[in-house]
Order: structure tokens, then C-alpha cells, then sequence
């Protein structure tokens, strides 16, 4: 039997994907977080409490100067 897993009720308008430059960096973060743990993604967090994203965060939180 194959699990379906859920995945984030974010993830098709999330703009850290669309400026990602990186396709295969994409999917791996997209699988690993987005279609995976994604009760763990720091976007996913922020974002369903209600709070605003910091531009170009990562999902592990993670902000690039």
C-alpha cells in the first residue's frame, strides 16, 4: 500500500519558489519540505500564524544576506 502524503496548503503560491534560480534545489526542498514535514518549513510556520515572511527566506529559517 502506498501512503499519501500531504502537502503544504502554501505550496503552489509560495514565492520562494518562483525566484529560485536552482530547478533541482527546488524539487529537493519542495519534496523534502513542502510535500513532507511540512509543519517544519519556518515559512509555513510564520506563515500560517499569521505572521509576515522575511523576503528570501529559506525553509530551514535561513535568511542570505
Amino acid at each position: 500500500m502506498v501512503e499519501k502524503r500531504e502537502k503544504c496548503t502554501f505550496l503552489e503560491s509560495c514565492p520562494f519558489f518562483k525566484t529560485l534560480a536552482m530547478p533541482t534545489s527546488a524539487e529537493a526542498l519542495k519534496s523534502l519540505y513542502c510535500k513532507g514535514d511540512y509543519k517544519g518549513c519556518t515559512r509555513y510556520l510564520l506563515k500560517s500564524s499569521g505572521k509576515s515572511i522575511p523576503e528570501g527566506m529559506w525553509p530551514d529559517g535561513t535568511v542570505p544576506n
